[in-house]
């Protein structure tokens, strides 16, 4: 694993969250559907067993995009709580009564600012792509990463022999 549960906390600011609450499980899930599934097998093991400094900033970058999407994955697990009197969001000691919708959004926006955080991550390896850094044109091509892009945004991305990317 390349994330904690205190650097969850951390990066998504979710205070009163108690670290236990966040199961290591939970970010494995994560880590191997946004990352290894992602970007490949090969990709991660390389940046996980790195003993250098090769993947730093790539991590550094890639661990807040990471802590949103472990929250987005958990949330209904470490978020809310259904009892006898409905629905409530566990803030702390306290609890506070929290509708469907309201709750839905919450956890969508998590996905939504992980996503975003995901375009940072893509915009660095196109930049270590175009300085020809063999740790990463070893795995990736300018057509996988605007393959990467058009998942992210949804639309079409062209980028020019900068590497700069356009939403057409």
């Amino acid at each position: 694993m390349i994330l904690t549960a205190n650097e969850i906390i951390t990066n998504v600011s979710s205070k009163g969250l108690d670290s236990d609450l966040i199961l290591d499980a939970y970010i494995i899930s994560a880590e191997n559907k946004y990352f290894s599934n992602f970007f490949g097998r090969k990709f991660y093991n390389e940046v996980v067993n790195d003993s250098g400094s090769n993947y730093d900033d790539f991590i550094d970058l890639l661990k807040p995009a990471l802590s949103f999407y472990t929250m987005y994955n958990c949330f209904w697990n470490i978020h809310v709580e259904t009892g006898d009197r409905g629905n409530f969001t566990l803030a702390g000691q306290n609890q506070q009564t929290i509708d469907l919708a309201t709750a839905k959004e919450k956890r969508n926006n998590f996905l939504d600012t992980a996503n975003s955080l995901m375009i940072s991550v893509l915009d660095y390896i196109y930049s270590e792509i175009e300085s020809s850094n063999t740790y990463f044109t070893n795995y990736f091509t300018d057509a996988d990463i605007d393959n990467f892009y058009k998942l992210f945004t949804k639309v079409t991305i062209k980028s020019n022999a900068k590497h700069n990317t356009q939403i057409i």
